[in-house]
């Protein structure tokens, strides 16, 4: 099989994208002027393989333009990944987004991109609380009087430690 990106395909690969060119440029013509003739789409196609499968046979074209005109409408977006074969993770290198992936269905593609979009969400909200002076977490706890439990120290209780008004004296933090 062909590796992906390349610019012309063997003629096994060539054959798993003709069809769903065709069809494409069935939907491209009769969204903008109407219906494609057979001359035409196998004009548009013969100069699409001259570029990207030149060592497809003329016979061959024949047959793809007449699939073609018989089942005008593209498959849906994983039908026509399980027919190019393609992957998820080759999906997203390629950044496409039009058609979908043999080995990941909708429903899970959809769960992914939530999952992408709410981790990017969430830096992008941390970023925003570093740049206004907010501490992590971690750095926050790390000076805290909870964590430093001074109370301990003196042989007294958390709750008698705040009740005498301790915590007002106590050093370890940094007032504003």
């Amino acid at each position: 099989m062909a590796e992906r990106g390349r610019v012309s395909h063997d003629t096994y690969d060539a054959a798993l994208y003709l069809l769903p060119v065709a069809q494409c440029f069935l939907r491209i013509r009769r969204a903008n002027l109407g219906t494609l003739t057979y001359g035409r789409l196998f004009d548009c196609l013969e100069v699409w393989c001259e570029t990207h499968a030149p060592t497809v046979s003329g016979s061959h074209l024949h047959i793809v333009v007449g699939q073609a005109r018989a089942e005008p409408y593209m498959e849906k977006a994983d039908a026509i990944a399980c027919r190019l074969n393609l992957i998820y993770s080759e999906r997203q290198a390629l950044h496409i987004r039009t058609i979908g992936a043999c080995d990941v269905n909708k429903a899970e593609r959809d769960k992914r991109a939530r999952e992408r979009k709410r981790e990017a969400a969430r830096v992008r909200q941390e970023k925003k609380r570093r740049a206004a002076g907010v501490k992590p977490r971690s750095e926050y706890l790390a000076g805290s009087l909870s964590q430093a439990k001074p109370w301990g120290l003196l042989g007294i209780c958390r709750a008698t430690y705040y009740a005498q008004g301790l915590h007002k004296n106590w050093k370890g933090r940094s007032r504003k």
